[in-house]
């Protein structure tokens, strides 16, 4: 799984993928006999960015932080779910390793969403890009076959076109950007509160308690990607446990295989909506940047031509 995790030397970790990584190396290192204090430790005795973490959480625990606390400090909102694991399974006496593992498969699902989503969006962004360099490639091109278009948009004529040419370019650029950026935070987080949900009841707790005991963590915690409201009568989450108790089914693997459902759930969403924005990115193209390529580079061409 190690071989999952590890990216090129020149690719940077996301912050996702790096808690994946602490997370596995944890709980390795908790089933080799390690302590969890211990397994922190022996991280930050290392050396790259997994050390640096380390080193900053074994620091705030030397003053008498716990663990869970002390990964909740970091700036990415990951580590704080990673947080509230690692303070779940201690409360209800769950394994930790295990807690860890399962916090860093669910962690490479999330990370993968979000790269999707990125490689979704590089399309629609490279078009934006493209398309709104176009003015300037006009009069460059037109300044290199020796038509001097510079000189008429100086013209009272060609500072109106000029006014009316940017006016229509970063009308268009801003709704392109604003329909990028819906998407872009189109939110990739899901199944979180399951997967803490399914380390709860590892440690043997009803399933109400269990409930009780994540929203809890993930309030004190301060977790962002577990919404509160995941926990009321009528979540899914409790749809889950009233078809287990019904069926007599195992709520835990309902559980994992609910969170890995509306993690697929939340690809096929992203894919749909970036394909829909392939489409509708064509408007503020159409009805601003490209006039405004006419306006800028066509229209100052023929007056140059004509004069």
């Amino acid at each position: 799984m190690f071989e999952k995790i590890r990216t090129k030397k020149k690719n940077v970790p996301t912050s996702t993928e790096t808690a994946a990584l602490v997370a596995l190396k944890i709980s390795v290192l908790l089933k080799g006999g390690m302590s969890l204090s211990r397994a922190v430790e022996h991280l930050s005795e290392q050396s790259g960015r997994l050390s640096d973490i380390a080193k900053r959480v074994k620091a705030r625990t030397d003053n008498s932080v716990s663990i869970p606390h002390a990964f909740a400090q970091e700036d990415e909102p990951c580590w704080r779910a990673f947080a509230v694991s690692l303070e779940v399974a201690r409360r209800s006496g769950a394994p930790i390793a295990h807690s860890c593992e399962r916090l860093s498969q669910a962690f490479l699902k999330i990370d993968s969403l979000q790269k999707k989503r990125e490689v979704l969006l590089a399309g629609p962004k490279s078009t934006v890009v493209l398309i709104t360099l176009l003015p300037l490639l006009s009069i460059a091109i037109s300044s290199f076959l020796g038509v001097d278009v510079l000189d008429e948009l100086y013209s009272p004529r060609g500072i109106m076109l000029l006014i009316l040419g940017v006016s229509l370019l970063i009308s268009g650029v801003l709704w392109a950007l604003v329909m990028i950026r819906n998407v872009a935070r189109s939110d990739s987080v899901e199944g979180i509160e399951l997967d803490l949900l399914w380390v709860a009841l590892a440690g043997g707790q009803s399933p109400q308690n269990a409930i009780r005991l994540v929203a809890d963590c993930a309030d004190a915690l301060r977790a962002e990607w577990i919404p509160l409201n995941s926990f009321t009568k009528r979540s899914p989450v409790n749809l889950i446990l009233q078809t287990a108790k019904e069926s007599g089914s195992p709520i835990r693997p309902l559980l994992g295989s609910e969170a890995d459902s509306k993690r697929q759930s939340t690809q096929t969403f992203l894919e749909k909506k970036a394909e829909s924005l392939a489409i509708k990115i064509l408007l503020p193209l159409g009805f601003f940047i490209l006039p405004s390529f006419v306006v800028l580079g066509v229209l100052p061409l023929v007056m140059a031509l004509m004069s």
